[in-house]
């Protein structure tokens, strides 16, 4: 018994002894990527007046609303003749504002993709002449593809961050910095602020530019053992 109780003690002389040599160091670090955009997709949509549908002097709404439909018909197919004249890539619009799993835009709109802003000033320019579509970004893509590959690279540029942090604090210190022993993400700031803030700088420097940059960031906790 008396043999146990000796153990018991130089167990927790060892502890204490080792807990007082060794203790760590905490740093939090923010930082951010940005992402160029890759691609544009535009939605080319024909658009009507039907407020007179609504008007007291007309009484067959049937029939105007037939008329508007024909009128339609033949202004997409103006359009879908005028893409495929200046060699326009385009598809129609899928899934896009689902009511009652009908798109709203379907049977009447187009999708075009673009890759920067010479192919953006020729779009609106091309399409100038016709006064009945509206011409609208609904999906800017950003490099890289892989969401997992862009939050790797930003993670990977925190924990580098943080290093330099926490060795800078160690050798200040007279510590020797270890291994990373916990690592947790913090609440930052939203990226969707970032990115109104990030978008009214560029508008700022350039009214006309359309080439808009994502930025992803995050903030982190990283605690090093340190002795």
């Amino acid at each position: 018994m008396k043999m146990r109780k000796g153990i018991l003690v130089i167990t927790l002389l060892v502890s204490i002894f080792t807990y007082s040599q060794t203790g760590f160091i905490e740093v939090e670090v923010r930082d951010s990527i940005k992402l160029k955009a890759s691609k544009y997709e535009y939605l080319i949509e024909i658009t009507q007046n039907n407020d007179y549908l609504y008007s007291n002097d007309n009484t067959d709404v049937i029939a105007t609303r037939k008329k508007i439909k024909e009128k339609t018909v033949l202004q997409k197919k103006e359009i879908e003749a005028f893409l495929k004249e200046k060699n326009y890539k385009y598809r129609f619009p899928e899934n896009l504002y689902l009511i009652n799993n009908n798109s709203l835009f379907d049977d009447k709109s187009f999708v075009i993709t673009v890759f920067n802003s010479s192919e953006i000033n020729k779009l609106r320019t091309d399409f100038k002449q016709f006064d009945y579509i509206n011409i609208r970004l609904i999906e800017t893509l950003y490099e890289p593809k892989d969401e997992g590959e862009a939050e790797k690279r930003l993670f990977k540029k925190l924990i580098k961050k943080a290093t330099e942090k926490a060795s800078m604090i160690a050798a200040l210190s007279g510590l020797k910095l270890g291994k990373i022993i916990e690592f947790k993400e913090v609440k930052e700031i939203d990226n969707l602020t970032f990115n109104i803030m990030d978008v009214y700088a560029m508008s700022k420097r350039n009214n006309n530019s359309t080439s808009l940059v994502h930025v992803d960031s995050k903030a982190i906790v990283v605690k090093f053992a340190a002795k």
